[in-house]
């Protein structure tokens, strides 16, 4: 008897809000003159690379035509690297934090009134002056 069991992947991408980030891209025109490689896709192989701990494009690209057959049914469609960096440089910013704070609003709206707290973390590397922070020595770069 085969039983379906939801990936995490696509566990978390029930929590974002869709209908949301469609208006948003024909709102700012984002997919305007892309003729196969839309914003969406575009926000799910950015997601897919985050999740996974992808550190370049090159490795994006290399994971998603090795596992293209495991990943079509999460709508992510293989593609180059050089046009994933050309997409997402033509792409707005403004989607994605307008989609993001879309998101956050709707998981507050689920989880806050029944007693969960929601934080979010940012890991951005910021120097360090070693004058002020002796301890600080295992990095002398940040």
């Amino acid at each position: 008897m085969y039983t379906h069991h939801q990936t995490i992947f696509n566990e978390l991408l029930s929590f974002l809000p869709f209908k949301t980030f469609d208006s948003l891209v024909g709102q700012h025109k984002v997919d305007r003159y892309k003729k196969s490689f839309s914003a969406r896709n575009l926000l799910l192989i950015l997601l897919y690379a985050q999740i996974t701990g992808k550190d370049s494009l090159r490795d994006i690209e290399t994971s998603l035509s090795v596992h293209n057959n495991h990943y079509y049914h999460l709508g992510i469609q293989s593609t180059k690297r050089s046009t994933i960096a050309y997409n997402n440089s033509l792409c707005n910013y403004q989607v994605f934090e307008q989609t993001f704070y879309a998101m956050l609003q709707n998981i507050q709206s689920r989880f806050v009134n029944k007693g969960f707290n929601i934080y979010s973390l940012d890991a951005t590397t910021i120097t360090v002056s070693l004058n002020l922070f002796p301890r600080a020595k295992y990095g002398q770069t940040k």
